[in-house]
């Protein structure tokens, strides 16, 4: 399609091993330890009483990704998207509510009445107060936005929210800026329907001029060695290593065809991130993963 990608992990998730996937994704017992007046820990009562959160960092992450993404100046601030499922989703939904420089989203299986998030990543205090999913997404309008449903908690939502999120589209005067790829006969996934729906998307408003429907070539899976960015020259910082062995993160894309610039090169990110075009969507995964996609100028 021509686009930069970035992808990046998330919380407890192949590099980003600081804090495990126990306790981001899967906190369920108390750490009397981190209950502290200073240095308390995450999901503690005084990081709550601050609203620190996992859910907090990962949106953190979203937004400094995003800086890095238009740092690049091949990147055209103009046409970037996020995508992502599950909890990817989530993070997906929660940066295109808070960060104006989105101007395409995308979550799949995630935004519902039913279900607000199932993870603890997906949570914090005081956000879901007499509000929820729809009205995040809402919050996006009248920019183009896309959902998928799967038979999952996802399953009412051509009749529960998303005739509400048309509404609210056709109000602001732009009723096809808004779609619903519906996918009821599947499971909970990001799969190659799911994903095809989202090129179609970003290649009909960012007017990447493909003919449709845009179709995954084969590929070859990059191995772990491949994809993580620490080696002998730069080692992974002290963490909790022993909990996921999962490789999930984000990307972000960048229309390259009708630009006289020449491509990225990936020795240019080598002492940092081996893989800088990596592709979030070009296979499911086992984890939530989130995409940015961004043609150039």
């Amino acid at each position: 399609m021509g686009c930069v990608v970035w992808q990046w992990d998330m919380l407890g998730n192949a590099d980003a091993q600081q804090l495990s996937a126990a306790l981001v994704h899967g906190f369920a017992k108390q750490r009397p330890e981190m209950n502290t007046l200073e240095n308390w820990g995450l999901f503690s009562p005084a990081a709550e009483a601050h609203l620190q959160s996992a859910m907090g960092l990962q949106t953190w992450n979203s937004i400094r990704s995003l800086d890095f993404l238009l740092s690049l100046p091949e990147v055209d601030p103009e046409r970037v998207a996020m995508t992502g499922a599950s909890g990817g989703g989530t993070q997906t939904m929660l940066l295109a509510a808070v960060d104006p420089r989105l101007t395409l989203s995308f979550p799949a299986v995630m935004v519902s009445t039913a279900m607000q998030g199932g993870c603890t990543c997906e949570n914090a205090s005081l956000l879901r107060i007499d509000t929820g999913n729809v009205e995040f997404a809402a919050l996006f309008a009248p920019k183009p936005q896309g959902l998928t449903t799967a038979n999952d908690w996802t399953k009412e939502l051509s009749t529960k929210g998303f005739p509400e999120l048309k509404q609210l589209y056709t109000l602001l005067g732009a009723p096809q800026n808004i779609l619903l790829q519906r996918g009821e006969h599947f499971p909970h996934n990001y799969n190659a329907v799911s994903r095809s729906a989202f090129y179609n998307w970003v290649n009909r408003h960012f007017r990447l001029g493909l003919p449709e429907p845009v179709i995954e070539r084969d590929y070859q899976r990059c191995s772990r060695a491949e994809l993580t960015v620490w080696n002998d020259q730069h080692p992974a910082p002290p963490g909790d290593l022993t909990s996921n062995d999962n490789c999930s993160g984000s990307g972000m894309r960048t229309r390259g065809a009708n630009s006289a610039k020449p491509p990225v090169s990936p020795k240019r990110f080598a002492p940092c991130w081996p893989r800088p075009s990596r592709s979030s969507s070009a296979a499911p995964s086992p984890m939530p993963v989130r995409s940015f996609c961004s043609p150039a100028p």
